[in-house]
């Protein structure tokens, strides 16, 4: 029996996807084909990667390493653009929403360090090798860096003492600090770049800042110290992870209050949005 009307006819399979990954302990990044889940392509990178970004209208993918060196690769056919050197450590790197500049935390320098991502004129975007434009020193020891969705403000957190410290883009100058928490740790800032969930690591709570007037707003209560912030795509919801209890708080981002508390026998667990 045959069927030619287009109501008979199959779709067209899905492209496959590409992940790509980094192997801690083989320091390689991967490019693993989605449809059957094996290794296309491997590329060697700097000791202890912890981290692949992909640049914003480029196609390269930044691979952060504890050690505080950055690898551009470009892809789909990785190949290595560049090492960077940022200091003796790095991690939270943020592009900005253009591509166009990145910024990472320096913890062991107490620094952040600035990125031109563009490269020389000319250059195809692949082919970009970023550089070094600036160096900011901030007190305490550094735990988390975050970006204002609209570029315009990163936040730093750091320990001894509780503070986190808003910085402009443009001027690369900080624009006030807030006293925090315990030992304030992961971050999130909601997509209208109004507040800052900050997760007090050393106590059961959550602070939260306002990001234009740099003022503290409120301390929420979780009952479990925090390990991490998960922000909701549309904004509404903070998600925080506290690995020591096994457990999960889903706090109402717009007022500031617990609604749902959850907890699970097993202690390794990962939350993850995404479309279907």
């Amino acid at each position: 029996m045959t069927c030619s009307s287009l109501a008979c006819r199959r779709p067209p399979p899905l492209k496959p996807y590409t992940a790509y990954v980094v192997d801690h302990q083989s320091a390689t990044l991967a490019a693993v084909n989605l449809a059957d889940f094996q290794v296309i392509a491997s590329l060697p990178v700097s000791p202890q990667p912890e981290r692949v970004v992909a640049r914003p209208g480029a196609r390269q993918l930044y691979v952060v390493s504890a050690l505080g060196k950055i690898g551009v690769a470009a892809y789909p056919h990785l190949h290595l653009v560049t090492t960077l050197d940022v200091g003796r450590s790095a991690k939270d790197l943020n592009f900005s929403p253009d591509g166009h500049a990145a910024y990472v935390l320096n913890p062991m320098d107490h620094q952040v360090v600035f990125l031109d991502c563009e490269g020389a004129a000319g250059n195809p975007p692949q082919g970009a090798i970023p550089k070094i434009t600036f160096r900011l020193r901030l007190r305490g020891t550094l735990a988390d860096l975050v970006l204002s969705p609209d570029g315009k403000t990163l936040v730093a957190s750091s320990q001894s003492p509780n503070l986190i410290t808003f910085i402009s883009t443009e001027t690369r100058q900080p624009l006030g600090t807030v006293e925090v928490g315990e030992l304030p740790g992961p971050m999130a800032v909601l997509p209208d770049n109004s507040k800052v969930f900050v997760a007090d690591t050393g106590e059961e709570k959550v602070s939260v800042a306002d990001v234009a007037s740099r003022k503290l707003l409120s301390h929420i209560e979780i009952g479990t110290r925090p390990t991490a912030l998960l922000l909701k795509a549309d904004g509404g919801e903070i998600f925080v992870l506290a690995a020591a209890t096994s457990t999960l708080v889903i706090i109402d981002a717009f007022h500031d209050n617990v609604e749902q508390t959850f907890r699970w026998a097993a202690t390794r667990w990962r939350v993850f949005f995404g479309r279907i």
